[in-house]
């Protein structure tokens, strides 16, 4: 794996887990499609069925010092694939800040 987390990826899992109780939120890795380098990374989905305009499952992953948010929102494509994923980084960001943006998403919040 490459490039230590500026974040702790464990301590975020347990805060959104606190908060966010109906998640299933497990550590993993995200590999790049090209390079196939591996990054640590934060798996979260919503086990309940899919709204239209809602995030149904997220990733975060530090590459290159910054925090990767990579959303995905039911009914942007009319297929699953991450055609309808939205992409969002953060350089140097602190444990609460990534910790804010994800709780936002996921309660109907928009990234700032």
């Amino acid at each position: 794996m490459n490039d230590p987390s500026p974040i702790d990826l464990s301590e975020l899992r347990q805060r959104l887990r606190a908060a966010l109780p109906q998640l299933s939120i497990e550590l993993g890795e995200l590999e790049h499609s090209e390079t196939r380098s591996r990054h640590a990374a934060l798996l979260i989905d919503d086990p309940d069925p899919r709204k239209k305009d809602h995030v149904y499952r997220m990733t975060i992953a530090t590459i290159d010092g910054k925090v990767h948010f990579f959303v995905h929102i039911h009914g942007v494509s009319k297929d699953l694939s991450t055609q309808g994923a939205h992409h969002y980084s953060k350089e140097c960001a602190s444990l609460d800040e990534v910790f804010a943006i994800a709780r936002s998403c996921w309660s109907g919040g928009a990234p700032s």
